[in-house]
């Protein structure tokens, strides 16, 4: 009897131990470079995603900065890409991770 009393909490221990690290918030870190800061109107501009997951979600949400139509979703690391139609400062940004452990990056471009 004395050696299952052990197995049950050697048992309950292990099983604890999983759901604490299972339920562990992770540490997402939104990061995105482009080749330049300045672009023209019409040109397709490249955004590379360099952000670090950390295990977690891999949805990203991209604002281009030119209203609902810039919007745009990818995956992962994929890169996203974009053609500036208006010129001026465009704030770009992209948000990562889960509602309460979220990561943003945002950056300036100019399109001429």
């Amino acid at each position: 009897m004395q050696v299952n009393k052990y197995i049950n909490l050697i048992l309950i221990i292990v099983l604890s131990t999983l759901l604490i690290a299972c339920n562990k918030p992770h540490n997402y870190k939104a990061c995105f470079t482009t080749t330049h800061d300045t672009f023209s109107i019409g040109e397709k501009v490249i955004f590379t995603n360099c952000s670090n997951f950390d295990g977690g979600f891999t949805n990203c949400l991209w604002d281009f900065g030119e209203g609902p139509p810039s919007k745009a979703n990818s995956i992962g690391n994929a890169a996203a890409s974009y053609t500036f139609t208006y010129s001026g400062n465009k704030t770009v940004v992209l948000l990562i991770g889960e509602k309460e452990n979220e990561s943003e990056a945002i950056q300036v471009l100019y399109v001429r």
